[in-house]
């Protein structure tokens, strides 16, 4: 049987797929060699920055107070968690009355730790503090009297107390630098003393605190033993972050 001879057009295409596989032959082994040269470059697992919260802990606050027994107080707090807030305050205030450097005039300072048993606003408040209350009248008022009887010239009161304080309270905030609270309880002094002197129209001592006691009077020293509310109205805290 004979063979017929390939065309032109035959020989052309037995050539094409030569030159075909060749190639694809040649390009799987430069992707060889250049896969084995490649070193293994590991995986990267980004994780994850975490964003700052406004209860963040260890942070420093300034605070300002209303309240009751001192009308005014300023302070620190220091944040060492979301449930641990330290705190340090001190106030001092003077209402004249009568004139003549007559008023009523009130310092003190106190300390402790706000506990936040959950976590959130509700907080639970310990103190240890010191307060001392003062009335003094140097407006000579012995123009008036009761039935003929000229009333004191002057006088003065005062009773300071050393004191643990519980109480309630909340926090509520209003911005991511800055919250207010607020907090109700008592302060019971455990050590405390008083004193009470009146002067009389002719400048000799009309009545001490010794003789309140004597006639039966209530004594300056048992006043200043008298739990008293301590009331935080409005405490607005500015946080530095």
């Amino acid at each position: 049987m004979s063979s017929k001879p390939l065309s032109r057009g035959g020989i052309f295409f037995l050539l094409l797929a030569a030159i075909s596989a060749n190639t694809e032959s040649a390009f799987a082994d430069i992707a060889g060699v250049v896969d084995a040269a490649s070193p293994e470059v590991p995986s990267v697992v980004e994780t994850p920055v975490p964003i700052a919260t406004p209860e963040d802990p260890k942070v420093l606050a300034l605070t300002g107070s209303l309240g009751v027994p001192l009308p005014l107080l300023f302070g620190v707090e220091y944040f060492e968690n979301p449930k641990f807030q330290w705190f340090g305050e001190a106030g001092y205030f003077r209402y004249p009355i009568l004139g003549g450097g007559s008023g009523i005039q009130a310092w003190g300072f106190q300390g402790g730790l706000r506990y936040h048993p959950f976590a959130n606003w509700f907080m639970v408040t310990g103190t240890l503090g010191f307060r001392n209350l003062a009335y003094n009248v140097n407006t000579d008022i012995s123009a008036f009297k009761i039935q003929g009887q000229a009333l004191i010239g002057s006088g003065s009161v005062y009773i300071a107390s050393a004191f643990i304080g519980v109480g309630l309270g909340g926090k509520f905030r209003l911005s991511s630098r800055s919250h207010f609270e607020f907090e109700v309880g008592y302060q019971l002094p455990f050590l405390y003393s008083g004193d009470l002197v009146l002067i009389g129209p002719d400048g000799s001592t009309a009545a001490t605190n010794s003789d309140l006691i004597s006639n039966g009077g209530p004594s300056a020293t048992r006043i200043a033993g008298l739990a008293l509310p301590q009331l935080a109205l409005f405490r607005f805290v500015w946080e530095f972050r």
